[in-house]
């Protein structure tokens, strides 16, 4: 099986985001805090995203109000705690597996368009047999879920494999 070298300071830093669209800035809370960011909340990471944010004149939505993140509002909400963030749209199965064995943090998006509905998710393992383990904010708790791998592979999919990874600060 492969783990992530966080899979510990993750399950401890778990954030429960309740019956909400939140889970993006719960994924960036989670992450920020178990690579060491002090008062990493997903709440108020939550807040922060619902407003625009300006490059130039143009207005830059990171989030819809209330509803849904969009992948570079959460790579910007982390490079802000000076967290080298890097988001890829395409990514490959084998860049996931080779990111697990090396210093990164990985936050992917999951979804389906009918009907329309997607959530970020923290990969913490992998395992032949299991298939692939989350941290996953929409759960209480901080145990491992974990998806088949033709099951993620088709969730990963309908959202274009988007990937956030999260280096730690040297």
């Amino acid at each position: 099986m492969l783990k992530t070298p966080y899979l510990t300071q993750l399950q401890a830093s778990h954030q429960y985001q309740g019956k909400t669209n939140n889970c993006g800035p719960y994924c960036a809370a989670i992450t920020a805090k178990a690579l060491g960011v002090q008062n990493a909340e997903g709440l108020k990471f939550t807040n922060s995203l619902n407003a625009f944010r300006w490059k130039g004149i143009l207005p830059i939505f990171q989030r819809i109000p209330h509803s849904a993140t969009m992948p570079w509002g959460t790579t910007h909400l982390l490079q802000l705690l000076n967290l080298k963030t890097r988001w890829k749209p395409f990514a490959s199965e084998y860049e996931l597996m080779t990111n697990l064995q090396n210093d990164v943090v990985q936050i992917v998006i999951v979804g389906e368009w009918h009907p329309i509905w997607a959530h970020y998710m923290i990969l913490a393992a992998y395992d032949a047999v299991k298939g692939f383990g989350f941290i996953d904010p929409a759960y209480k708790d901080s145990t491992i879920h974990w998806y088949k791998p033709s099951e993620f592979a088709k969730l990963w999919r309908q959202y274009g494999r988007n990937l956030i990874r999260v280096f730690p600060a040297s």
